[in-house]
């Protein structure tokens, strides 16, 4: 089992230093509010169990910013073959990479400028810091890359592709279990309910 002290998780020990004890402080008064409050909580067997999580969390939120940068990139409304989704995911990766660290937008007076935005789980409005626009350096360097290679290829584009080894597409064409038949035969089968009955 993981202690609560270790390092594992990050730093789980206060961060100031040794703190100067300013004379005798009092013991909590026995059946005092702080008391049984006190009691509550080191004997309620629920927090207990789930203490590591309250002592070991981590916030998840750069993860999900990612993974919307990937949906912005490779909607799930679209289908893309496997070195296309490759392709887009890299993307995604290097536009998060070059844009995680923006500095924020300061106003005139050197303040930080605030931007107003509402929580619909807790109905309320709350301000965020406004960061600075995003910028696509690493774009250019992509396509000056891509237009060098292409200059020297000594291949070209026009022979067949093939699939490299780890393609999806090898095992099979479709996801379904069986092979389809051939579209003129479905066709003919397809019955619509909207078809006029003879």
């Amino acid at each position: 089992s993981m202690s609560y002290s270790s390092s594992y998780f990050g730093n789980n020990k206060c961060m100031h230093g040794p703190m100067e004890e300013e004379g005798h402080k009092d013991w909590i008064i026995k059946g005092s509010p702080a008391h049984t409050a006190l009691i509550q909580i080191v004997f309620n067997k629920r927090f207990l169990r789930q203490i590591h999580y309250y002592v070991n969390f981590r916030s998840t939120a750069e993860l999900e910013n990612f993974n919307n940068l990937i949906l912005m990139y490779s909607g799930k409304r679209f289908a893309f073959s496997p070195p296309v989704y490759n392709a887009r995911c890299q993307l995604a990766a290097l536009d998060y990479n070059a844009n995680v660290d923006r500095e924020v937008k300061r106003n005139p007076d050197g303040s930080v400028q605030q931007h107003r935005t509402f929580n619909k789980k807790s109905g309320r409005w709350s301000v965020t810091p406004v960061k600075v626009e995003k910028s696509y350096i690493h774009v250019e360097i992509l396509q000056k890359r891509i237009v060098q290679a292409r200059l020297t290829d000594q291949e070209g584009m026009c022979h067949p592709a093939v699939l490299a080894a780890t393609d999806p597409r090898r095992l099979s064409r479709t996801i379904a279990p069986v092979e389809p038949k051939p579209t003129a035969v479905l066709q003919e089968e397809k019955v619509s309910r909207f078809m006029k009955k003879d």
